[in-house]
């Protein structure tokens, strides 16, 4: 028996182990990296509440006036002490830095679902 000449087989492509491995750790390093912008904004989120609450404590006073208004929601604090403002500010970055895994999964779904149809 003897083989057939190469240039009769059909032309395959073939995906690398190394492309396939790229492209698993593409996602996974977004994830990874969506976490530790999680951790830093907890961190500096906590660092600012305790140290609110620590200037708030310790009697440190002074007035301030605050007042925000973004997407007709309006937040105002007048004649609030200095760590009122730091803590305030610390429960902002820590809502705002919060992991949710659960948003990336869900349009990861809903790739899936239009390349399916």
């Amino acid at each position: 028996m003897t083989k057939p000449d190469r240039s009769e087989q059909p032309h395959r492509v073939r995906m690398s182990r190394n492309t396939l491995k790229d492209k698993l750790n593409y996602h996974g390093q977004i994830m990874f990296y969506r976490l530790l912008y999680s951790l830093a904004g907890l961190a500096l989120g906590l660092t600012a509440i305790v140290a609110g609450c620590l200037l708030f404590l310790s009697g440190v006073s002074g007035k301030t006036t605050w007042t925000a208004k973004v997407l007709n929601l309006q937040s105002t604090l007048t004649d609030a002490a200095p760590g009122t403002i730091l803590f305030v500010v610390g429960l902002y970055v820590v809502f705002v830095t919060r992991y949710s895994s659960s948003s990336y999964l869900c349009s990861k779904t809903a790739a899936r679902r239009k390349a399916a149809k």
